[in-house]
């Protein structure tokens, strides 16, 4: 439950405090824009990355209802959900070349877990 906790109040708690600072400066401004980093596994899922899906898929969640509370206060509440992204860590990992670890997350297809068994989606 540590690590759950310590992930949690970094990503998700410290986006949560933002927006409630962020946003009663816009209120006094008379608006802006609010612009959260979510992840494409907040939809499809991924492998033994429970925190990180759940904090991700919540900050989704929790700009939705945003944007319904503050759109009265001119106060635009976006998230966007960046695919994968191949870096030489995770081909070595995946025990696979470089070329071959784009094809598959471009395509979104394949994914490992920790025992390096493919996942496919």
């Amino acid at each position: 439950m540590d690590e759950w906790n310590w992930d949690l109040n970094i990503s998700l708690n410290g986006c949560v405090l933002g927006m409630k600072y962020i946003i009663y400066e816009m209120q006094k401004a008379g608006g802006g824009s609010v612009i959260n980093i979510s992840s494409i596994g907040c939809i499809f899922g991924l492998a033994s990355s429970s925190p990180y899906i759940t904090e991700k898929g919540a900050l989704r969640t929790s700009s939705k209802s945003a944007v319904v509370e503050y759109e009265k206060d001119k106060i635009r509440v976006n998230s966007v959900h960046p695919g994968f992204i191949v870096m030489t860590a995770h081909t070595m990992e995946a025990g696979m070349p470089l070329y071959q670890a784009r094809t598959h997350c471009i395509r979104g297809i394949t994914l490992y877990d920790n025992d390096r068994r493919s996942i496919s989606h």
